[in-house]
């Protein structure tokens, strides 16, 4: 839910970063035509934001060209929009780190040339970020940086969007009086507002907090059908699925399992027809609904979709589609040289003759013989380079998996909760059925986490378990299992998650690891165990 709550966020600050919405076709013709890399990269920024929410893989597309053309031309003000459109789509895509790194780029350059306006919504942008990351605190503290800029410029957009982020913040915290103060700031600030998709958020949110609060359902029900409305009226089937599920939600908690069943399908159908909407949600809903409803088979069937969307929708989709957008990328420079290359020629058929061919020949060929000496210098490095590019990038993706196992124990534990509370009230002869299911989950639970992790672990570090129990014999079954977990630069909090402990038992363990590999406080453990 909060990953879909920073992706509306980040598309509505991206609608304030540019203005002026100019039809497509015009601004494909800017880029053809002009060769004012200025006015080129301002309209490859425009095209980003046409795109943002047709077809996502354009959009990235056109972000990367407007940062090359921004880069050639030395617009400060494009370089800094390029940046934050770069932030917003790779929030969009879970790269948090490229995303906190744009960002941050276009941060310092709005402080540079003094543009206050870009600076509070970049502020917002890594407020964004951190909140999606679940450092609520951080993201705070850039929120509110963001509003002080906001209020001094007397900017209403701005406030509006501030006061909305922290109200979605005290909504995480759970400080429900907060939240709703936030959110009755956010549409204050207009006035008499006609907006309807500003309007349709605004219900959303206030329907998403009641439903949290859990004691007024019925005010839950009547800002989920305010919001139903106003995202009809401006087409934003995104907001209208989102008040669908929860209305399946609220009807859930009330017991009404009729209305609450008619609901859920009715956003499995949008998802299956638009595929606007969101698997892991809806899955999720689906086995709570089938749990408290007694039918404990479907209950399993929906939470193990729930679990196999999560492992395969976070890694293996994720990483092919980061390796696309790269590969179009690399096409889109090799496009703009091959461009570039057939300018150059033209010119120089107007300036040919045939001592200029021969001046010509005579450095191409010491180009040539420079460039192979040159690759036979640097192969090795270049070789060595990719293989540590590969490993940061393996790393990267089993930290996510380990991550993502985290929140699969925690659903299983959240779903143990509920068949226990329900085991109570079954009749005697189902509870055996309702037990083995309970056993089978803690099972997984237990057990298939950490193989499936161990698995993927020596994956990528074959030889690490090898090397490090060659200088430290000594070392126990836990105590490698915790190295690579250190080894991969996991908190205590995910460790303990992991392996099923406390977080004061993980930090105890630490401790005996570091007197067993005989190394003091003033030694980081984490770089310590990276060099094997």
């Amino acid at each position: 839910m909060n990953l879909i709550k920073t992706f509306l966020l980040l598309c509505l600050l991206a609608s304030k970063f540019l203005v002026a919405q100019t039809p497509v076709d015009s601004l494909l013709a800017v880029t053809r035509i002009s060769e004012n890399d200025s006015v080129i990269a301002n309209a490859y920024n425009k095209l980003t934001y046409e795109y943002q929410m047709i077809n996502y893989d354009s959009s990235f597309y056109f972000a990367n060209k407007a940062l090359y053309h921004a880069k050639r031309s030395n617009s400060s003000i494009e370089l800094s929009t390029s940046y934050k459109n770069l932030g917003r789509i790779y929030a969009g895509m879970d790269q948090v780190d490229f995303a906190l790194e744009y960002l941050s780029q276009a941060l310092q350059l709005d402080s540079i040339i003094g543009d206050k306006s870009g600076e509070g919504r970049t502020l917002m942008g890594i407020g964004n970020v951190y909140a999606y990351l679940g450092n609520i605190s951080l993201s705070m503290n850039f929120t509110r940086k963001a509003l002080k800029v906001f209020t001094d410029l007397s900017d209403t957009s701005g406030i509006h969007n501030a006061f909305v982020n922290l109200g979605i913040n005290y909504l995480d915290k759970k400080d429900y009086d907060s939240a709703l103060f936030c959110f009755d700031q956010s549409i204050n600030i207009y006035g008499n507002i006609s907006d309807p998709d500003v309007l349709a958020q605004h219900y959303l949110n206030l329907g998403d907090l009641y439903l949290d609060q859990g004691n007024d359902l019925i005010k839950a029900l009547e800002n989920l059908d305010m919001a139903a409305k106003y995202a009809k009226e401006s087409n934003n089937q995104l907001i209208l699925w989102w008040c669908i599920l929860y209305k399946g939600k609220a009807y859930l908690e009330l017991n009404d399992f009729k209305k609450a069943k008619s609901f859920i399908d009715e956003c499995n159908l949008m998802l299956e027809k638009s595929g606007i909407g969101d698997y892991q949600n809806l899955y999720g809903l689906y086995s709570i609904f089938y749990t408290l409803d007694g039918d404990y088979e479907n209950a399993l069937h929906y939470t193990n979709l729930l679990m196999d969307t999560k492992d395969s929708l976070y890694s293996e989709n994720a990483i092919k589609r980061t390796s696309e957008f790269q590969v179009l990328y690399t096409t889109m420079l090799k496009e703009d040289e091959i461009h570039l290359l057939k300018s150059e020629e033209e010119i120089q058929k107007l300036r040919t003759n045939l001592l200029f061919i021969t001046v010509l020949l005579t450095v191409l060929l010491i180009i040539i013989l420079i460039f192979i000496l040159r690759q036979r210098m640097t192969k090795s490095k270049i070789e060595k380079q990719k293989l540590q590019e590969d490993l940061d990038q393996k790393n990267k993706v089993l930290a996510n998996n380990a991550l993502f196992l985290v929140q699969k124990n925690e659903m299983i534990v959240k779903i143990v909760e509920k068949l226990n509370v329900a085991f109570i009230n079954l009749k005697p002869e189902n509870q055996p059925v309702v037990k083995g299911i309970i056993s089978d989950l803690e099972l997984n639970l237990t057990n298939v986490t950490w193989k499936e992790f161990e698995m993927r672990f020596q994956q990528v570090h074959d030889t690490y378990y090898i090397n490090i129990q060659n200088e430290f014999p000594d070392l126990s079954p836990g105590d490698l299992k915790l190295c690579a977990l250190l080894r991969l630069n996991l908190s205590t909090k995910d460790i303990a998650s992991i392996t099923q402990k406390t977080p004061e038992s993980v930090d105890v363990a630490r401790s005996r690891l570091r007197k067993k590999l005989n190394i003091d406080k003033s030694i980081n453990l984490v770089r310590f165990l990276m060099k094997y």
